[in-house]
């Protein structure tokens, strides 16, 4: 494989393993409503924005510990090459 394309799919590994933790912290999804005040005759609107953590119960503890095993993994790749290079190696 060559480097140029090594370093691209390293850095689309990266930008996606950072992407997707930070875009659980995106608003994701409203709902809008009405709710009557207790006492009160008039209807007020109501409008919650969610965000990922807010939407999802379990899943996005999984997708995080997913991009956090894809950093893992990278971090790995970078540390064993680095290594196989000092050691007069050459990767494929």
């Amino acid at each position: 494989m060559e480097r140029a394309s090594l370093d691209l799919s390293r850095l689309l590994v990266a930008a996606g393993a950072l992407g997707l933790p930070t875009s659980l912290f995106l608003p994701w999804f409203d709902v809008g409503g009405f709710v009557a005040a207790q006492g009160e005759p008039d209807i007020l609107p109501v409008k919650s924005l969610y965000n990922g953590w807010e939407a999802f119960a379990v899943a996005d503890i999984l997708l995080t510990l997913i991009s956090a095993g894809a950093l893992i993994g990278l971090g790995l790749a970078v540390a064993l090459e680095a290594r196989s290079a000092m050691d007069g190696f050459r990767c494929p």
